[in-house]
């Protein structure tokens, strides 16, 4: 008797264990899903963003927009949403620039790069 008591109970108590898990495990996922939908979606975003603004520069026919010479404009405001989107703690662009663009790239890189105090300007205010 006491071994089908112990039977009958442990098989319901098993059998409740196994779906609250199935249960909980299923949650965890769709969280999972959710999390990376919403960072991936926000990368997404910037990264049309960018692509973008670089079409349209070059369309202008000034010939140094064509990328890796197109700014990024608001890139502080942008990159803040970024980061509180896709909850990362840093994130960075990094052109790619061959041999031959190197000095040009360089040298445009110096002439354009006001928008760092802009940038860090923002992060203090905000």
């Amino acid at each position: 008797v006491g071994y089908g008591v112990f039977y009958y109970v442990s098989s319901g108590e098993e059998s409740a264990f196994d779906e609250d898990f199935e249960d909980s495990s299923e949650k965890v996922m769709d969280s999972i899903g959710d999390y990376l939908d919403q960072t991936l979606g926000a990368v997404d975003n910037f990264v049309v963003g960018i692509v973008t603004n670089a079409e349209q520069a070059s369309e202008s026919e000034n010939p140094n927009t064509t990328w890796p010479y197109a700014r990024i404009p608001d890139f502080a405001v942008r990159g803040a949403k970024l980061l509180s989107l896709s909850k990362a703690s840093v994130f960075g662009v990094y052109p790619r620039v061959t041999a031959e663009q190197r000095r040009q790239w360089e040298e445009w890189a110096v002439a354009n790069d006001d928008w760092v105090d802009d940038s860090m300007n923002i992060q203090r205010n905000d």
